[in-house]
């Protein structure tokens, strides 16, 4: 090789050498962009925790996002995103990501179990069970046994009580010990009047866990109290109560409504009334209500629904005489009305139903007359489905807050028949102050809120009356309570069947009761509950001042 050959070959080299001396300095530096931003990356999701877990969801869900425009199938993020948004309610939005979060990680079973409840919040039982299914048969030897009572749970909810029943047995066999679901065999046992059996699951499910503040929520609506052995049960529930500043809220509010039952229990109604307003500012924590949007509501359905606006519309929906819709504040006595009529050979009693308010929110906006006849058609087949007795002439759906969609509902069913129950407003308001609702109803944790609520009903009913082109049935709790025989024949009267004296002893049906109301209707009527607010008068007047306000009282 000559020397110019040489210096050629020297100088590729060095080209060479500096070549890859420049790659490894690129790969160097792209390592450390990487590192910084995903140094930057922790720092943000580590902000993002800190705001979530101080409810500050808002902030926490932008930066879950921004993270997410970067690492998008990061399952940390989507997950806390997820789980997140599930609190929040914000069920259709949480639906996607725990879709992706599934779809990148299919042998997992956790994240089923949260899209078996969002389908089932959304109204799609058949998808709901299908995860339900997928994730317990993902689970295989985990023995996620609290997976399995939340899918016993949907089948109750979906009124297969005894294939719920038959799980929960199934799975205490293999874990005598689960408190869910002795709480939960405990309230399906109390449904179905089998209150002594109720009773025996509640007393496993506090031994097996003391601290189980749902375990004493469900024991004392039992309302037992008596036996010697209550009475070291109420000496740790009220130790818990009063114990309860470091439980978080919504257990809190369990435990301290269960306390306010045993003081009202024993007549010391001051002390009862301290644990209510308790329970209640541990709701609120939870969740609140938005009163000021609730009027707007009101004022926009009263604006709507007028009397024209049925004259437009005749023809609309099917001529099914079917429905009867028990409609009014809950805690009213719907559940009382429904199981007298549901007494009756040729009626079934459905419970409170979610798909009017699903249905409302599909018609609402879209007031066509074919579709008009779909949904009721659906509504129907659903009734008829839940009877599976091709002889039953009536069904009953009592969830109270249907008043909200009663133009709805007469514009689907011209022919149906309502029923509002109505009681004495201090009475109503009272006993929702003092329910312990697992779910919904923030209206009554705040006595003031609770009054406005109780106003703006009155105000659309009224309106209803005026407007509607179907009668609305009056029934008063109290008349009832006074004179069962009489009202309890005006009401089936109504319904337009023939008396049956079966409607005289209610409280002997087997039908599953899952209301508040359930203790109540397993009993002949009484009347201690007439007139009760007059114990807590003193305590009452954020209430009685709005009622007096809006001329109801």
């Amino acid at each position: 090789m000559n020397r110019k050959q040489r210096r050629a070959a020297n100088k590729s080299r060095e080209a060479s050498n500096n070549s890859s001396s420049v790659k490894v300095e690129l790969e160097n530096s792209k390592k450390i962009e990487q590192q910084l931003l995903q140094n930057k990356v922790n720092e943000a999701f580590n902000i993002a925790i800190e705001h979530h877990r101080n409810n500050r969801f808002i902030e926490a869900e932008y930066i879950y996002r921004e993270i997410l425009k970067v690492q998008p199938n990061d399952i940390e993020v989507l997950t806390n995103l997820g789980i997140m948004l599930f609190i929040e309610k914000k069920y259709a939005v949480a639906l996607p990501i725990f879709e992706k979060i599934i779809s990148l990680t299919p042998e997992y079973y956790k994240p089923y179990s949260n899209l078996a409840i969002i389908n089932e919040e959304l109204n799609n039982t058949e998808k709901a069970e299908e995860y339900y299914k997928k994730g317990i048969a993902l689970s295989g030897d985990a023995n996620d046994y609290e997976f399995e009572s939340r899918y016993a749970f949907f089948l109750e909810r979906q009124n297969r009580i005894d294939e719920a029943e038959n799980l929960y047995k199934k799975i205490l066999k293999k874990n005598p010990n689960l408190t869910m679901a002795l709480n939960n065999l405990s309230s399906l046992s109390k449904s179905k009047g089998n209150m002594e059996e109720a009773y025996e699951y509640i007393k496993k499910a506090i031994y097996s866990n003391p601290s189980s503040t749902f375990a004493y929520h469900n024991y004392s609506r039992l309302k037992k109290f008596s036996s010697s052995e209550d009475d070291a049960i109420i000496e740790k529930m009220l130790q818990l109560a009063n114990n309860c500043e470091n439980i978080p809220p919504k257990e809190r509010g369990h435990i301290c409504f269960a306390a306010g039952v045993y003081y009202e229990h024993i007549k010391s109604y001051n002390e009862a009334f301290k644990f209510y307003k308790m329970g209640n500012d541990a709701r609120l924590l939870c969740e609140t209500f938005n009163v000021d949007k609730f009027i707007s509501d009101i004022d926009t359905i009263i604006s709507l629904f007028t009397k024209d606006f049925f004259k437009e519309r005749k023809g609309f929906g099917v001529d099914s005489e079917i429905p009867v819709f028990i409609v009014g504040m809950p805690r009213s006595g719907t559940t009382l009305i429904e199981q007298i009529i549901s007494s009756h050979p040729d009626v079934f009693g459905a419970g409170e139903l979610p798909l009017i308010k699903h249905i409302a929110g599909i018609f609402q906006n879209n007031f066509l007359k074919d579709l008009s006849i779909d949904l009721a058609n659906d509504y129907i087949g659903e009734l008829e489905s839940m009877a599976n007795n091709k002889g039953i002439k009536r069904v009953s759906d009592k969830m109270p807050l249907n008043f909200l969609h009663l133009g709805i509902i007469s514009l689907l069913f011209p022919n149906a028949k309502i029923i509002h129950s109505m009681r004495n407003p201090l009475d109503n308001c009272l006993s929702c102050y003092f329910t312990d609702f697992l779910e919904g109803n923030m209206f009554t944790a705040d006595l003031e809120i609770l009054g406005v609520f109780y106003s703006q009903y009155q105000r659309l009913m009224k309106h209803w009356k005026n407007v509607l082109p179907i009668e609305i049935y009056d029934a008063e709790y109290e008349k009832i309570i006074e004179n069962q025989e009489a009202e309890s024949r005006k009401l089936i009267d109504f319904i337009g069947l023939e008396w049956d004296d079966k409607c005289l002893e209610f409280y002997k049906s087997s039908r599953t009761v899952q209301t508040a109301s359930v203790e109540q209707v397993r009993k002949p009527i009484y009347k201690s509950s007439v007139e009760k607010w007059k114990n807590y008068e003193k305590h009452l007047s954020p209430l009685i001042k709005i009622l007096k306000k809006n001329n109801i009282i």
